[in-house]
């Protein structure tokens, strides 16, 4: 019996470990590919910036080890990022932040929210005419940590909801990161159990709420 359990922890850690790692990948080449617009573009000195925020960013989150972080540290990690987004789409998006300060020492796994920015601004502002506005906010409902990403980008239909919910991939450029939302789902129901996840909302034309349902752990 004592064997088994053993081999089950091994076994949990593994798959923790693995699904960490498929973010990481993912993470640091869309941000040196913002990097690398800003060289083509000749603008030199704001790639300078961009990769001095981008060491700060890589300090925050690589060099931790802690498999979980306050959700204060996350915030100050997403913020960094979306500090490097801003840099390559020229402020074509605003990100505010409506946290509850009694919630900002709750423990969350790292990164679990830089999957969801990303898609924000890439497959909801990014295709939209003018200017977006993406809504980070955490609230305490029914004893659980809530937080919402919204965005009042170009939306999705019920179709594409349910293949992100499925993880079945797409060949689209404007389709959801797959892998990284099909990380956090499976990330939150191997450290808490299936009742809690993910939910996601969206109208075409109006936008969408990606909605994660965290116990409170502190």
């Amino acid at each position: 019996m004592q064997n088994i359990k053993e081999e089950e922890r091994r076994k949990h850690k593994a798959q923790l470990d693995f699904l960490q790692a498929q973010i990481n990948p993912h993470f640091l080449h869309n941000t040196l590919f913002s990097i690398k617009c800003l060289v083509s573009l000749g603008k030199v000195e704001a790639a300078e910036e961009m990769i001095g925020a981008f060491m700060d960013l890589l300090r925050m989150t690589l060099d931790n080890k802690d498999e979980f972080i306050t959700l204060n540290e996350e915030i100050a990690a997403i913020k960094k990022y979306i500090h490097l987004q801003r840099y390559r789409y020229s402020n074509k998006f605003e990100a505010v932040f409506n946290c509850e300060n009694s919630l900002l020492n709750c423990k969350i796994p790292k990164l679990i929210l830089q999957p969801i920015i990303e898609n924000a601004i890439f497959h909801g502002i990014e295709p939209k005419r003018g200017n977006g506005r993406i809504t980070i906010s955490a609230t305490e409902e029914d004893e659980c940590l809530i937080i919402n990403v919204e965005d009042d980008g170009v939306g999705m239909s019920p179709e594409t909801i349910e293949k992100i919910k499925k993880g079945e991939s797409e060949t689209s450029r404007r389709t959801f990161n797959m892998v990284g939302i099909a990380n956090i789902e499976q990330r939150i129901i191997l450290n808490y159990g299936s009742q809690y996840g993910i939910n996601i909302k969206s109208t075409i034309g109006k936008g969408t709420c990606v909605t994660l349902k965290l116990p409170l752990v502190e």
